[in-house]
């Protein structure tokens, strides 16, 4: 099976980006230099670093293409990582044969079509850089095994084909520098240990040093020429200067603790980035755990590794030196603590051709032994029926755990739960169909670039992340994009990014405020906290916080978003925020009125008394009914609700809940528990009463956007929701839009109801209505509204008319006119309905009669009544429909009967016709 053939498009996160270097690469017919869908309006620089992929998929694209034209770019690019894994186990067979013979390098093969870690990175419709880092180091590592074996004719070739493939490496993956340190190191061990080897014989520093470079000038001379071949194809290729060796070299001493020491730290935001666990168990699991997600299996893999390696210290052959190299540098990338999640990838080559080799060498030595007299059962399992069974054992877990993995493989958008990826690509694939090519959209960062790559749109933020320090990116006229994706400041030695690695800006202090009703208070942030913080907090904002942010980044930044994107997850996200998080946050902001770290509160009946002293010395919680007040010698007074919270390691995590009052109270004091992680009570707490302001809170957009309660946000509309309800489309407005009266609309109300979705940043409102489309003398004109709903006051004369609506900020400006709308009125009924048949006082016999009556001037349709009372209370037949006849299509029980008729023209005006009666004595009597 290939993994993944059931998605129809791309895969992975960061494929988005890749594809769109890849359009416009085959749009320009030249290399990408920005990606015009990342970080709008501004688009972002394409590192020369990752090139390479876009234009390998666009030269296969146009060879594809010329063989059949209906072949499309996102074809290519969907086939692309299966087709260059099979591509790649050319290099890893090659790589085992090298080491090991014919038998290591179709074990190479087999180890790596069995690894389970890559399979979600060659998926159909991963186009990541994963691909052609695999294929690339595979076949670096190959031709640099080949360089260390080469005889002195051939190494000039072999330096050239190494230094080409290394140089592309540059263009494809911007940490190729690491595996160059396998070269560097690989060298470096070759001489020292032919330094080694005279010093034990003869104790001459200088004459051993030059003796063993002499042993090695042939791979010395081949080496420096690879260096050189690598910095033309980085220079000529990539645009990069030879000086990029000092920061390479740099990298390298900065990871062994040279050098350096007065930088800023800033942490890693992407999980990808992040240093790997220190404890080895977790460490384990992060990195070799992956490779084959089953532990007998991998330690299966690492014994035949450590077979391998055991043969290489026996035999000492340069080339097999090299792959000491190779494991020590790869180490380094992952080790504990140091290295990152994301470069256990560069173990793809390496682990299968390893075990490749180890199984030659275990084969080798079953083979030896075998001539052993005292080993004579083993010549006998050479019988070919045990050696299929003995395969077979081998070879089928790993097959079935290889299968059971491609088979389960998802995309992103499916951790989040079944049915993501559906309403995701049906999401972006009507953006894509209804939607302006330059509309900015707002989606979470995670989906950034599988948004741009399928709905080809730009978006405020996606996988590529831009940081910059508070205070320099603001007073940088030439930084681009802005803002930025991170914002930090620096204390001490540390990048503290805001909301990331402390709480977005003035959060804290604007709540404390709120809470205390001081004037001008806002509840939220309304701070810019960078483009990524910013978005994944909309769905937690009020209305009036995410109106701020939209006119912020419109009005200072030129990033006009017209559209935001919202998930359920989000929406969940969202609730929970508001109904925990945020009354955490207010009850721990509220003013502090008395504490009780040592308490031993008593027990009555399943209340619990607290002696808070100070007039608070019976604070009674009764559990039971959710209720806490004060005993007094005059009787109880209730208090203003309890919170309760959950203390560990001292540190406050959540909220476990909030019981506010049923009435009224007549103390405006609030009690807070704190709970161990036992549900031990640890201390007490009374605040001023917050339960107002637990209540005045603005209910998230998120939240409101998934409930169908969007009329508190005006600005917003609810354009787009996928079949399965996951995800939505809101579009936003910058001016305003009408709603009400339809364009083109015909209304039989003559005093018409005006409603209009707001605009971004709008204050007041200017409605005009006129029946000539210049507005020169409008029949209403009304400014300065505030609401965005107007009932005419006065009747509108039957007719055409023309609407718009201006919008003016918080100063006074016009922001400017909506679009006009053009609407009738018609208050003139149509022509009565004369009745046909029945005629009246008719006896019928047949109970399924036929209704007729003359067409009316103006119907656009019309109304049958049929019932056995006049007043048509409970008619037996209602039914609206364009025809001037109807056959009954139920059987009418012997009866009297009534029957009208209603005409109904394009306003809705109504005209009755005159009633009728007739008989139905089907029965024959």
């Amino acid at each position: 099976m290939i993994p993944g053939q059931k998605y129809d498009t791309l895969t992975t996160s960061d494929s988005g980006w890749e594809y769109d270097v890849a359009v416009e690469t085959n749009a320009l017919n030249a290399l990408a230099e920005n990606n015009t869908l990342s970080h709008a309006p501004y688009g972002l620089y394409v590192d020369p670093s990752s090139e390479l992929q876009p234009l390998i998929a666009v030269l296969m694209y146009r060879g594809a293409s010329a063989l059949n034209s209906s072949v499309t770019l996102m074809d290519v690019v969907r086939y692309y990582a299966p087709l260059i894994f099979a591509l790649s186990l050319i290099p890893i067979f090659l790589i085992g044969r090298e080491l090991g013979g014919d038998l290591a390098g179709c074990a190479s093969v087999f180890f790596a079509v069995t690894m389970v870690s890559p399979i979600y990175w060659h998926k159909v419709g991963a186009f990541d850089r994963e691909p052609i880092q695999l294929i690339l180091g595979a076949w670096a590592m190959f031709l640099t095994i080949k360089l260390f074996k080469a005889s002195r004719q051939s190494v000039l070739k072999f330096a050239l084909l190494a230094g080409m493939v290394y140089g592309l490496f540059g263009l494809a993956w911007a940490g190729w520098h690491y595996v160059i340190a396998i070269t560097i190191l690989g060298m470096s061990i070759v001489l020292l240990l032919g330094f080694l080897g005279r010093f034990a014989r003869k104790i001459d520093v200088v004459g051993n040093l030059l003796g063993a470079i002499r042993g090695h000038l042939d791979l010395l001379i081949g080496w420096v020429i690879m260096m050189l071949v690598i910095t033309l194809v980085l220079g000529v290729l990539g645009g990069k200067s030879p000086d990029l060796w000092v920061t390479v070299f740099g990298t390298y001493a900065g990871y062994l603790g040279i050098g350096g020491g007065e930088g800023i730290s800033v942490s890693t935001y992407a999980s990808e980035m992040q240093a790997l666990p220190r404890d080895l168990d977790a460490w384990w699991e992060a990195v070799p755990g992956k490779f084959y997600a089953v532990d007998i299996l991998t330690t299966f893999v690492f014994t035949l590794i450590i077979l391998a390696f055991l043969k290489f210290i026996w035999s000492r052959k340069r080339w097999e030196i090299l792959t000491f190299a190779w494991l020590i540098v790869l180490l380094a990338m992952v080790w504990p603590g140091a290295g990152q999640a994301r470069f256990e990838r560069m173990w793809w080559p390496f682990v299968p051709a390893m075990a490749g080799v180890g199984v030659a060498v275990c084969l080798s030595v079953l083979k030896q032994m075998s001539f052993e007299p005292s080993m004579g059962w083993l010549r006998n399992m050479q019988n070919p029926l045990v050696l299929i069974l003995v395969a077979g054992m081998v070879v089928v877990p790993f097959g079935v755990n290889a299968h059971s993995a491609a088979e389960h493989v998802a995309p992103p958008t499916e951790w989040r739960g079944v049915g993501f990826d559906e309403a995701f690509m049906e999401t972006f694939d009507w953006i894509r169909e209804n939607t302006p090519e330059n509309s900015i959209f707002s989606i979470q960062w995670s989906f950034g670039h599988l948004f741009t790559g399928v709905a080809r749109r730009p978006t405020v933020v996606d996988g590529a992340e831009v940081p910059a320090r508070e205070g320099t990116w603001e007073n940088d006229p030439t930084f681009v994009p802005r803002p930025p994706d991170y914002i930090y400041y620096v204390e001490g030695d540390q990048g503290l990014i805001y909301g990331v690695d402390v709480s977005p800006k003035s959060y804290w202090s604007n709540l404390e405020s709120w809470v205390k009703d001081e004037p001008g208070s806002k509840f939220g942030s309304f701070e810019i906290n960078g483009r990524r913080i910013d978005v994944e907090w909309f769905p937690m904002m009020g209305g009036d916080e995410l109106e701020w942010y939209l006119e912020t980044y419109r009005d200072n930044y030129g990033v006009k978003i017209d559209y935001v994107i919202f998930s359920v997850d989000e929406y969940s996200r969202a609730y929970g925020y508001y109904q925990s998080t945020q009354i955490r946050n207010i009850l721990l902001v509220a003013e502090r009125l008395f504490d009780l770290s040592q308490l031993h509160p008593t027990s009555e009946n399943g209340k619990y008394v607290f002696n808070f002293g100070e007039n608070r010395e019976a604070v009674v919680l009764d559990y039971q009914n959710g209720s806490v007040y004060l005993r007094t010698d005059n009787g109880d007074m209730t208090m203003d609700g309890y919170g309760v919270m959950r203390v560990s390691d001292g540190q406050i995590t959540d909220l476990i809940q909030f019981n506010p009052p049923t009435s009224t109270p007549d103390i405006e004091e609030t009690l807070i528990l704190f709970l161990d992680e036992e549900d031990q009570i640890t201390s007490a707490r009374l605040v001023k009463g917050v339960s107002e302001k637990v209540f005045a809170r603005p209910i998230p957009v998120g939240v409101l956007a998934f409930s169908g309660n969007l009329e508190s946000v005006g600005y917003m509309e609810d354009v787009f929701t996928s079949s399965n309800g996951y995800v939505r489309v809101f579009k936003i407005y910058h001016l305003p839009s009408l709603a009400a009266p339809a364009d083109n609309s015909l209304t039989n109300d003559n005093t018409p109801e005006f409603k209009w979705y707001e605009a971004v940043g709008g204050v007041t409102y200017e409605l005009q209505v006129d029946d000539n489309a210049d507005f020169s003398s409008p029949e209403i004109h009304e400014d300065n509204l505030s609401a965005r709903t107007y009932m005419a006051s006065t009747a509108l004369p039957d007719g055409d008319y023309f609407w718009r609506v201006a919008a003016y900020d918080s100063a006074g400006n016009l922001m400017g006119w909506s679009d006009v709308h053009a609407f009738a009125v018609d208050t003139t009924p149509p022509e009565m309905p004369t009745l046909h048949a029945p005629e009246n006082g008719a006896q019928l016999n047949d109970n399924t009669p036929t209704f007729e009556w003359a067409p009316s001037f103006e119907a656009q349709e019309y109304r049958l009544l049929v019932d056995e009372n006049s007043e048509f209370s409970s008619p037996e037949i209602d039914l609206t429909q364009t025809e001037n006849s109807y056959t009954s299509t139920t059987e009418l029980p012997d009866d009297n009967y009534y029957w009208m008729v209603i005409a109904i023209d394009r306003a809705g005006n109504e005209s009755e016709s005159l009633v009728r009666t007739f008989s139905v004595l089907a029965g024959g009597a």
